[in-house]
């Protein structure tokens, strides 16, 4: 778990792990929170290994230090689970059976639903839901090219072969790079239709500025680091993307995000593909 400012879910968010009914170690990496998450932390739950840092290093870097600890301490499997997510007593045990039967899927999750339980995520409903390919029927186990990084059960074998978040991508674009490469290594990602679990994802109004770095300079970086497609053919992909972003957002910032992502980006997008390979 990786926790910034999260004081409001930690009972929801750490109490899903102490209350599984099957066992599990939680790993906190605290990007240096200012409203006393690490201080609760280690009042309410003494049991959590917490790994306070000095700064923000993001999603990536806080979800990279858990890695790391779970391959250096011989772990089978990992859940990432975000700070504004849970999951019920059942999940883990499940899951783990799950993977356990099927192998070949390197990420598994339930349907992720807001917090009322009832209704499901829209990136969730949007970037999910619509392209499930039955793989068990009788586990309800589908086949999905993308999931979420909200609620991950990952096998120790997917982490030795795909390895860390790339640090490009230190908020968003992460779970879609992560899941490029989890393909491109012949593994698969999966949903559990049968289970549900929450991510109490808080959507508000976005900036211009917001949008235009997540939805093209971000999907800008995720595109050109696509190792399953050769780069010639990305970066005119990119070029049309910016195109059609400029026209959207009327703003130069839009060139000067594909100037980065073509210039200043491009030798660590050539490193990222190339370690994938």
């Amino acid at each position: 778990v990786v926790t910034f400012n999260g004081m409001r879910w930690l009972d929801r968010c750490l109490g899903c792990v102490r209350a599984s009914d099957a066992p599990a170690d939680v790993f906190v990496f605290d990007n240096a929170s200012s409203d006393g998450t690490p201080a609760y932390i280690r009042e309410h739950f003494p049991e959590a290994i917490l790994v306070e840092n000095d700064s923000n290093l993001g999603f990536a870097g806080g979800n990279n230090a858990g890695f790391r600890y779970a391959i250096e301490h011989s772990y089978d499997f990992v859940y990432l689970l975000n700070q504004d997510a849970w999951f019920f007593p059942e999940t883990l045990g499940q899951l783990q059976q799950i993977s356990i039967r099927h192998p070949e899927f390197g990420i598994l999750s339930p349907c992720q639903m807001q917090a009322d339980g009832e209704s499901y995520n829209p990136v969730f409903s949007r970037d999910v839901l619509s392209r499930v390919r039955s793989a068990d029927p009788e586990m309800h186990l589908g086949e999905v090219p993308f999931m979420m990084a909200a609620h991950w059960f990952m096998t120790a074998d997917c982490l030795r072969r795909v390895g860390l978040f790339a640090d490009i991508f230190p908020i968003y674009g992460n779970d879609d790079n992560y899941c490029h490469r989890v393909l491109h290594h012949g593994l698969k990602i999966g949903l559990v239709d049968s289970m549900k679990v929450i991510h109490d994802k808080q959507y508000s109004p976005q900036s211009l500025d917001y949008r235009m770095y997540r939805n093209f300079y971000m999907s800008a970086l995720v595109k050109l680091c696509d190792v399953r497609v050769p780069l010639a053919l990305c970066i005119p992909e990119v070029v049309l993307l910016g195109l059609v972003k400029l026209v959207k957002y009327r703003s130069s910032k839009v060139l000067k995000y594909l100037k980065a992502a073509l210039g200043k980006d491009m030798p660590e997008v050539r490193r990222i593909r190339r370690e994938t390979r």
